[in-house]
């Protein structure tokens, strides 16, 4: 079970995770979000999570879907970090406006 800073993370928390590091690994060994391995994990399709995100990263073509994968276009991959946080939870765009650090580099 994931623990960040003493906090059992919601399962909300896991999906903006997996999303998360799928997006920051789409350019690595094609990487990129796993849709079936996403529905095994979470019971439930990526798209039905974060069906909006998704439909305004692929309409402003920043990412696409081959394979049963979501990864980053060309485009995507110049401007990745930020597509990333597109898929931060509520909680975590709120601590990290907190401590002044839109992307999460330096850890919560």
């Amino acid at each position: 079970m994931a623990i960040e800073s003493g906090e059992k993370l919601s399962e909300y928390e896991r999906m903006c995770r997996f999303a998360v590091f799928g997006i920051k690994t789409s350019g690595v060994n094609n990487g990129g979000i796993n849709k079936q391995l996403f529905l095994e994990k979470f019971r439930i399709p990526i798209n039905n999570i974060f069906r909006e995100t998704l439909s305004e990263l692929e309409g402003d073509e920043l990412i696409e879907e081959n394979n049963g994968f979501i990864r980053l276009t060309l485009s995507g991959l110049i401007i990745a970090e930020e597509i990333a946080t597109r898929f931060y939870s509520e909680d975590v765009q709120r601590k990290l406006k907190e401590v002044k650090d839109s992307f999460g580099r330096n850890g919560l």
